[in-house]
């Protein structure tokens, strides 16, 4: 209470005792302001009671507040751990629900997929059905069809095979009833002009003798045997006389010739019947013979009336063609191969490829740029890959590369004349001669590839077949062909008189070189000619001839040529006619390619090891017959 009074009755100005001592300097810090004196004490106690009076009141207020806050803490963790027990289950009752909702969505797909998958099986399978069906018919059809063709085929060969067999019969009734009647006539006419009380026989009708066979009711065998007991008795001092040596070593063993007990070849029908029924020629005859019967009795050939045909629009082939054959014409032979040669080598250097077989491996352009180039969007280029698929002959792309490889030919002739000493001619010209290049390689690379599910050992099986068949099937009035032929029939000639002069030993040599011999050589093997206008000399006149200049073949072996020349020189003894023109042989070497598919004896060996040292797979390249032959040699015997 006295402090408050004090308090209420403001601040008392202290004065200074009589004992204090007052300097000349004045010390604010030692002069108290306030209550007295005698106070200070009880006012310090007083004012420190207060001071901890206020702070247990505040700390009682703290205190209190803390509690507050302690208690709104506990009260705010309540409602936490409330507010989030309730978020946990709003959240496990959405999980809930929400996986309900899928289960119930997927198992309503997986309704609707297994209901779909069902449906799309029960429609499969009716389709399956269906083309199951449809294929089945269509198949069955086919064979049915298939089958009726070949039961159609079988009863028109059986037709042909019984109207041929009628033919032979009838062919046959009519040779015999021909052969007894002219028996019949020919002993009576004899034996009435051998009587020569018999004035008046009647084979004094026939000064001349009897009346001979005709010559189209005649046996082949009785005229062969007629023709060479001919030419035995005119020319007996010009047949050579052979000799089989002792075969020496060779490439392969000795194929087993014929016995001097084994008839010859060729001779079985010379004493046989008069009618031959194998001959070709009969069928034809006697159809001669039945057509002239039935002209005679009125009976005439069912015909069919001819369809106008078609006129087609000629071909790439067929317009390349005409524009060659246009230029030929005004160019002369020399040209023209001269040009060809050039064509030929500019083909080989571009590409590298010398032959036709080898662009079997050869990669061309595919079907997109040959369909770019028909749009426009792309355009062909001098070095540029052929197009060798379906449509080749007549694409753009093709077109496109053969101009420019006639551009460039043109191009190089101009830079350099004096290299291409050739006449000017028209780019169709050049074009058709390319187009016959590209045409060779497209045909050969075609024909190597797979067709139908072949194996690759399986095209090249049937591409090597048909080589071998190509290269039988030669233009027959090639001279090749001709010399061939002419060479054959001499030596058939020779085999029938060494057969019928008993020389078992002329029918071996002669049979070998037939059978063995030109069989294995071929058409192939023969030389190359090239015809010239020389002056020869004719009966010691100097004349001006077309001869065939006979170039020399480095590849064949020596007695490859002996042999040919053997039956060369027995050429003129058995056969008929003119020699034809002069034959001159030369030792220029041919530029032909060495002839492929022959056996290994009759290459020569040397030149193999020679062209081996260039090409290591030339026996692959020549496909070398690795068959055993054994070149035998015939010597020519002096009489």
């Amino acid at each position: 209470m006295g402090n408050s009074a004090a308090r209420r009755e403001g601040p008392k100005i202290c004065r200074p005792h009589n004992d204090i001592k007052v300097s000349g300097k004045c010390n604010f810090a030692s002069i108290s302001v306030g209550k007295p004196v005698h106070n200070t004490e009880q006012y310090a106690k007083d004012k420190a009671v207060e001071a901890i009076r206020e702070k247990k009141l505040v700390a009682q207020q703290l205190e209190q507040t803390r509690l507050e806050l302690a208690s709104q803490a506990e009260e705010f963790e309540r409602q936490k751990l409330y507010w989030e027990q309730q978020q946990e289950q709003w959240r496990q009752e959405q999980l809930s629900a929400m996986n309900e909702q899928w289960n119930a969505h997927v198992g309503n797909w997986e309704a609707g997929m297994e209901s779909r998958q069902q449906q799309l099986d029960r429609v499969w399978k009716e389709q399956l059905e269906q083309h199951k069906d449809a294929t089945w018919n269509e198949m069955n059809g086919h064979m049915r069809a298939t089958l009726a063709a070949r039961e159609e085929e079988l009863f028109q060969k059986a037709e042909r095979q019984r109207e041929r067999e009628a033919i032979e019969r009838e062919a046959a009734r009519i040779q015999a009833d021909y052969e007894t009647n002219m028996a019949a006539f020919n002993a009576r006419f004899s034996t009435q002009r051998l009587d020569p009380r018999r004035a008046e026989a009647e084979g004094a009708r026939f000064p001349e003798g009897p009346l001979p066979i005709r010559a189209e009711f005649q046996s082949r065998a009785a005229r062969e045997e007629r023709q060479l007991d001919g030419m035995i008795r005119d020319r007996e001092g010009r047949f050579p006389v052979v000799a089989m040596a002792e075969p020496g070593p060779s490439a392969g063993t000795p194929a087993p010739g014929p016995s001097a007990g084994t008839p010859a070849p060729g001779t079985d029908g010379i004493h046989g019947n008069l009618i031959d029924l194998d001959d070709p020629r009969l069928f034809n005859m006697v159809k001669a013979l039945i057509e002239g019967k039935s002209r005679t009795d009125g009976v005439t050939k069912a015909t069919s009336p001819k369809k106008k045909k078609r006129i087609q629009k000629p071909g790439v082939a067929a317009e390349y063609e005409q524009a060659k054959k246009t230029q030929q014409a005004l160019l002369t032979a020399q040209e023209d191969k001269d040009w060809k040669q050039i064509t030929l080598v500019y083909w080989r250097g571009a590409y590298g490829l010398n032959r036709a077989k080898d662009w079997v491996d050869y990669n061309g352009a595919n079907d997109q740029t040959k369909l770019s180039c028909a749009s426009g969007l792309v355009q062909a280029e001098l070095s540029s890959k052929f197009y060798f698929g379906c449509g080749w002959a007549t694409c753009q792309w093709n077109k496109q590369i053969l101009y420019h490889i006639v551009n460039d030919i043109c191009r190089r002739r101009n830079l350099d004349p004096n290299s291409y000493a050739v006449p000017d001619v028209k780019q169709g010209y050049l074009m058709a001669l390319l187009y016959g290049h590209l045409k060779d390689a497209r045909s050969e690379w075609s024909r190597h590839q797979l067709r139908g599910g072949e194996t690759v050992e399986e095209a090249r099986e049937r591409a090597r077949v048909y080589d071998e068949q190509r290269r039988g099937r030669v233009v027959g009035n090639s001279r090749k062909q001709q010399k061939f032929e002419k060479r054959v029939n001499i030596v058939q000639k020779m085999v029938g008189i060494s057969a019928a002069k008993c020389n078992t030993v002329g029918v071996e040599c002669w049979s070998w070189l037939l059978h063995e011999f030109l069989a294995s050589l071929s058409v192939a093997g023969m030389s190359s000619e090239e015809s010239e206008i020389e002056d020869v000399e004719v009966r010691g006149v100097m004349q001006t001839e077309v001869v065939h200049i006979i170039k020399s073949h480095p590849w064949r072996a020596q007695k490859v040529t002996e042999h040919l020349l053997l039956i060369d020189r027995t050429g003129p003894a058995v056969t008929k006619g003119t020699s034809g023109r002069k034959r001159i042989r030369t030792d220029d070497p041919t530029e032909s390619y060495p002839s492929p598919g022959l056996p290994r004896a009759m290459y020569d060996p040397a030149w193999l090891s020679a062209q081996r040292a260039m090409i290591p797979n030339i026996e692959d390249e020549l496909d070398v017959d690795e068959r055993q032959f054994t070149m035998k040699e015939v010597i020519e015997q002096t009489n």
